[in-house]
């Protein structure tokens, strides 16, 4: 089995922090809603399974799985610090999970 992902990257609205006539903190937000965006994402993965009788009646079967997740081990971005004026503006706060391989086996019983 084949699963591919796609979409279009979210708005980015970035934002600068204004203290307002009555001491009160407000976010500005810069541009428009849509005029920022992260990227487009795309992932695939992959899922390979068997299934073996095993004993005379077939009362019991192993399934053996292998999984791999992210397959072409993109690193796209899915969230950023979006507060302008800081030393950390437009930072990386979460990417999209490295390669990732599973073996596994499933016993079933009836």
């Amino acid at each position: 089995m084949v699963n591919v992902f796609g979409r279009e990257g979210y708005p980015l609205r970035y934002f600068h922090r204004q203290i307002g006539a009555d001491g009160a903190t407000r976010n500005i937000q810069v541009g428009g809603l849509d005029e920022f965006r992260a990227g487009n994402i795309s992932n695939v993965d992959f899922r390979l399974e068997k299934k073996f009788a095993l004993g005379r009646d077939g009362d019991v079967s192993a399934t053996l799985t292998a999984d791999a997740f992210n397959v072409f081990n993109e690193d796209f971005v899915l969230q950023r610090e979006r507060q302008l004026g800081q030393s950390t503006t437009n930072f990386t706060h979460e990417i999209l999970s490295p390669r990732v391989w599973r073996l596994g086996v499933r016993l079933n019983f009836r």
